[in-house]
């Protein structure tokens, strides 16, 4: 994805789960500017993302590859989850979700 702008949204749905419990939701990105996005899992846990980027006192460099990792919580069965950018977000390359 080729960035996102301030208040656009992404959806992930039907992500099946065999089981309920912690997960961690994995964003992979491209060194960019900063951004800060909301991730809403469910429509009920929301967890703020800071994507950081490059800076002056950072040692990235822009286009190498970060990641942003948070645990959350999911069901059995069906989830959702949101990405909502607060700023312009970075080149985003994959979101992973995997049991904790």
């Amino acid at each position: 994805i080729q960035g996102m702008t301030e208040g656009s949204e992404l959806v992930f749905g039907d992500i099946m789960l065999p089981g309920d419990g912690r997960c961690v939701l994995r964003i992979d990105y491209s060194a960019g500017p900063t951004g800060t996005a909301e991730v809403l899992v469910n429509s009920e846990e929301a967890v703020n993302a800071k994507l950081n980027g490059i800076g002056l006192w950072r040692k990235a460099k822009e286009g190498d590859e970060l990641a942003w990792e948070a645990l959350v919580s999911m069901h059995r069965g069906c989830n959702t989850v949101r990405l909502r950018a607060k700023t312009t977000l970075p080149p985003i390359r994959s979101i992973q979700i995997t049991k904790a």
